[in-house]
């Protein structure tokens, strides 16, 4: 019996892990947003972090200092992005004061499912090309790993 659950759970870790839209190295699916907060798109050209986020997270939201903090500390070189599949009132009230970063609304989730995003907060560093650097749980990304990613 033991070994039938090992087996079920690496398979299903193996599933969950497959289902990742995202891979080192290769193009990342295109930014679908419906709605841009505050601000106009990013430049394309630039490289981006997009955070995927939800007002209702309070692990979303207990970020938004550090995001605000990349972002200044990156200005000149990367553009943060906040994306939200959720109406943008809500998601104003959550970040509060206009930062540093951009915000945007997921176009219908096209976004969120494009990158196979199925936890928030989770990011994503592309480069200016559009290629994909780094994923993952935001928390585990430091502002010297960016730095020495995008370089």
């Amino acid at each position: 019996m033991k070994k039938l659950t090992t087996i079920c759970a690496a398979l299903l870790c193996t599933l969950w892990a497959g289902a990742q839209n995202l891979v080192i190295g290769e193009k990342a699916p295109d930014l679908r947003v419906s709605e841009w907060l505050w601000d106009n798109p990013p430049a394309e050209n630039k490289p981006k972090l997009i955070e995927f986020f939800h007002s209702g997270s309070p692990q979303c939201t207990s970020r938004v200092s550090d995001i605000e903090s990349t972002a200044k500390r990156f200005e000149s070189g990367l553009c943060v992005i906040v994306l939200a599949k959720e109406p943008p009132a809500g998601v104003m009230q959550a970040l509060g004061r206009r930062g540093t970063y951009f915000a945007a609304i997921d176009d219908g989730s096209r976004t969120f499912d494009g990158f196979g995003v199925r936890y928030v907060p989770f990011s994503v560093l592309i480069d200016g090309r559009g290629k994909v650097l780094w994923f993952g749980n935001p928390s585990s990304l430091t502002a010297d790993e960016i730095g020495r990613l995008l370089n």
